[in-house]
């Protein structure tokens, strides 16, 4: 036999549910990233390109900003 510690089930949940948010985070931000890693401007267009990425990324970061309060 081995020793447990059990903890009560709502601060279990909530700690969960924060695991949870920052792997959703996580994998968002991760495929912005991957985004602009692999992406290769065109001539005259990139400004377009990058304008896209930098407004994904402000509502990327808004939406993580949003779940905190």
């Amino acid at each position: 036999d081995r020793a447990v510690e059990l903890v009560p089930e709502e601060p279990y949940r909530l700690i969960e549910n924060e695991r949870d948010r920052l792997r959703d985070d996580n994998a968002a931000l991760r495929e912005l990233v991957l985004r602009l890693a692999k992406t290769n401007p065109r001539d005259e267009q990139w400004e377009a390109g990058y304008k896209a990425l930098q407004k994904r990324a402000r509502h990327l970061l808004d939406s993580i900003k949003d779940t905190r309060t």
